[in-house]
């Protein structure tokens, strides 16, 4: 593994900028290859907390983490209670396993869900996306 040291030189003597802007704006050369090596260290990858865009991201992710939970909860409640008809030789509602296995465990996904990507969201608010 190589490891690339630089060193910040602030002398522009005999480093040129890059353009007619920088030279005006004052920065170094090192500065541009700075800004070329490691762009995620750049103060434009900075961004600002936005609660409305925290909430709807949670939102929608929640509303698909839901969904998936739902649908996976209806079949896996047909199939205990086709098991269940297939033992008892009873006549079963299937109608149940949406009313007590799928509802339930989509709300409880979704809102485990959304409370735990707003509280995600809240902590990272300082770090860049």
């Amino acid at each position: 593994m190589k490891v690339q040291v630089l060193f910040w030189v602030e002398e522009r003597a005999f480093m040129p900028a890059s353009s007619k802007d920088e030279i005006s704006a004052g920065v170094t050369r090192t500065e541009v290859l700075a800004d070329k090596l490691f762009p995620e260290m750049t103060d434009a990858t900075v961004s600002t907390f936005s609660p409305i865009k925290l909430f709807v991201k949670a939102f929608a992710l929640s509303a698909v983490i839901g969904a998936i939970t739902f649908f996976t909860g209806v079949f896996l409640g047909i199939v205990g209670i086709g098991g269940y008809a297939i033992v008892s030789h009873e006549k079963v509602d299937f109608a149940a396993s949406y009313i007590y296995v799928g509802a339930p465990s989509a709300v409880t996904a979704f809102i485990a869900a959304f409370i735990t990507i707003m509280v995600m969201g809240i902590r990272n608010r300082n770090q860049p996306d």
